[in-house]
């Protein structure tokens, strides 16, 4: 099974000729990512192994990891980076077959 398309926000276009006047647009979607809230979702304790069995990095991420990739965005850096939506999620979105 093939998961719905997901356009963000930042991809849509009209964010982009905004942020011409007003700075950049960008979204950062995670995948599953040890968080509390996280933990909370996944009371059964074999949901964490067959996670990150399921991402090709073979890990389920860290908030400490989402967060450099939001610093990076935010920073000068990244100054000519607009209108993008970063996936960090260990390949997982990239290893679905396209259909």
């Amino acid at each position: 099974m093939r998961p719905p398309p997901i356009r963000s926000l930042a991809s849509t276009g009209e964010p982009v000729q905004e942020s011409a006047d007003s700075g950049r647009v960008n979204s950062v979607s995670p995948g599953f990512i040890d968080t509390q809230m996280y933990r909370d979702a996944t009371t059964d304790p074999e949901a964490d192994a067959r996670n990150a069995a399921q991402v090709p990095l073979g890990a389920v991420g860290h908030g400490a990891e989402v967060a450099a990739a939001v610093a990076f965005l935010a920073s000068h850096d990244a100054s000519y980076i607009t209108g993008q939506d970063l996936v960090i999620d260990g390949g997982l979105v990239g290893s679905f077959p396209n259909r």
